[in-house]
């Protein structure tokens, strides 16, 4: 599941206009038990690092769009697996904004796989 939620710092202090992307690798499991989502932040930014993974376009799927908003995906292109966070995406107000290709998590995850053990 792609989301959008209130800035990814655990800093509280960031204003909640500032909104950022990240790819859900967490089960629906976990996350209805503990009320977090395990996500890796997107990042228009590609600086090339191996634990980065490119969001081709076709890998963006947005699921049915509210009233009042676009279509188009707000995220960008490039999933930061090294920057896995936990997040608690009630109090930061996250919103599901698409899913994601099971190619584009199958790649996300084996990083964090490798990364992890």
């Amino acid at each position: 599941m792609l989301m959008r939620t209130s800035a990814l710092s655990s800093w509280p202090a960031y204003p909640l206009e500032s909104y950022g992307a990240a790819l859900v690798v967490s089960n629906d499991l976990f996350n209805r038990h503990t009320g977090l989502a395990i996500v890796c932040p997107i990042t228009y930014t590609d600086r090339e690092f191996p634990f980065h993974v490119a969001i081709p376009p076709e890998a963006k799927q947005p699921t049915e769009v509210p009233p009042g908003e676009s279509g188009v995906l707000p995220v960008s292109e490039v999933v930061m697996v090294d920057q896995v966070k936990s997040v608690d995406f009630r109090s930061r107000e996250a919103k599901r904004i698409g899913k994601a290709s099971p190619r584009l998590l199958n790649e996300v995850l084996a990083i964090l796989d490798a990364c992890i053990y």
